[in-house]
């Protein structure tokens, strides 16, 4: 088992579920046998299994921090019509930070549509300020640098911003090789005399830091 292991929810309660339209006149023959999201550091797991489909268009994952509002984040072919098996796997490689919830809308051919039961899954918020450095600071001209030390994120976006709230300058960076390891993000931008904030985002934190400049 994976270090980072948090949560596993199995679909006990609908084993196995049938997904049903929304007016119930007509069941989407479906039968869902288990759904589990798991947090394996740093992404979300999804997993479910099907007995059988019939006219099965695609799944839709959704999440949700509160359990009513939620938005979709992926789209996954159905595999149609079939009696065999069929299992499914996907991540949420930017999930929320504490406990949330995810659900697998179905959706058939003929645009009927259903939702699955919700799963719970907690992600540890274990990222600590400690592991960002920005120096010198204060910079001169904004001439500074960003030390990122063991932070588990794929991409990471940097962030200038004046008081005021004006953003100034942004930036992505591909740390998908990375992973865990130490990595340098130089500026580059020349500065004003003043202050300023660098805000500082990752797949599952984010931080803002003040620097001064002369």
């Amino acid at each position: 088992m994976s270090t980072g292991y948090v949560t596993s929810q199995s679909v006990t309660s609908f084993s196995p579920f049938t997904f049903g339209s929304l007016d119930g006149s007509n069941a989407l023959p479906v039968e869902l046998i288990s759904f589990t999201a798991n947090y394996i550091k740093p992404k979300v797991h999804l997993e479910w299994t099907t007995a059988s489909e019939i006219n099965n268009d695609y799944f839709t994952i959704e999440k949700s921090r509160d359990g009513n509002n939620f938005e979709a984040i992926k789209k996954v072919e159905g595999a149609g019509t079939t009696s065999d098996i069929s299992n499914y796997f996907e991540v949420d490689i930017s999930p929320y930070i504490g406990v949330s919830y995810y659900r697998i809308k179905q959706t058939d051919y003929d645009g009927q549509y259903d939702y699955s039961e919700l799963v719970a899954v907690n992600v540890p918020d274990n990222f600590s300020d400690e592991q960002i450095t920005i120096y010198p600071n204060p910079s001169r001209a904004g001439n500074f640098s960003i030390d990122i030390n063991s932070i588990e994120s794929n991409t990471i976006s940097v962030s200038i911003y004046s008081l005021s709230g004006n953003k100034i300058y942004s930036q992505n960076y591909d740390n998908s090789g990375q992973l865990g390891g130490k990595i340098t993000i130089v500026n580059h931008i020349p500065l004003s005399t003043g202050q300023y904030l660098v805000k500082i985002r990752g797949d599952s934190f984010v931080t803002v830091r003040k620097i001064s400049v002369y």
